[in-house]
């Protein structure tokens, strides 16, 4: 779960709500990590571009379609949307650190309008107990430190993507913060493309 926290707050640095999950496999009595990455609805533009999902698709291109030797960490209970994706992948387990009404929560007393923190009020569990599949669930692990991502700021250079000194949208030709980064570096930089 530590490296999902880690995971989460490079997405906040990248502009991004910071929620990050990890994918483990059990190999005996081993556990390794085969795939971990954050959020990026923001950054994407895609309001389903949810780390779970993503993380299950790229496991799954890897690994096949279904995933029972696999537990999925992530640092908020997954929406009924990820959930589902869960189900039909048949993940091992899943182990989360806030839940969906831990969200709402935060969303409804210090919501803004760049991070409204918007949750889906259905339990990862009904989702799988309504979808005939049996995942074992555990919530709440490291709760207080994934609840802390509510309210965690960038105080890297990213502050400058958000503050309106540098946008994304003024460089369509680059695809991570990284590149960005490597450009806004750069003394020789060429100027931003005109949207």
């Amino acid at each position: 779960m530590e490296l999902a926290v880690a995971e989460a707050k490079r997405a906040g640095d990248r502009g991004d709500y910071p929620i990050g999950a990890v994918i483990t496999r059990l190999t005996g009595k081993r556990e390794v990590v085969v795939a971990s990455a954050g959020n990026r609805v923001k950054t994407s533009g895609s309001s389903i571009k949810h780390v779970e999902l993503e993380t299950l698709k790229y496991v799954s291109s890897g690994y096949g379609r279904y995933l029972p030797d696999f537990i999925l960490y992530s640092t908020h209970e997954p929406c009924a949307m990820c959930a589902g994706a869960c189900v039909w992948s048949r993940i091992g387990a899943v182990v989360y650190g806030v839940s969906q009404e831990d969200i709402f929560a935060y969303g409804r007393k210090r919501g803004t309008q760049e991070y409204k923190w918007r949750a889906c009020l259905i339990p990862c569990r009904l989702v799988f107990e309504k979808g005939n599949h049996s995942i074992p669930v555990i919530g709440g692990f490291l709760r207080r430190e994934c609840q802390k991502l509510f309210s965690y700021r960038s105080t890297s250079w990213h502050l400058s993507l958000l503050n309106g000194t540098i946008h994304t949208s003024h460089l369509p030709f680059y695809k991570t913060s990284r590149d960005i980064a490597c450009w806004y570096s750069n003394p020789s930089r060429p100027e931003p493309m005109s949207a």
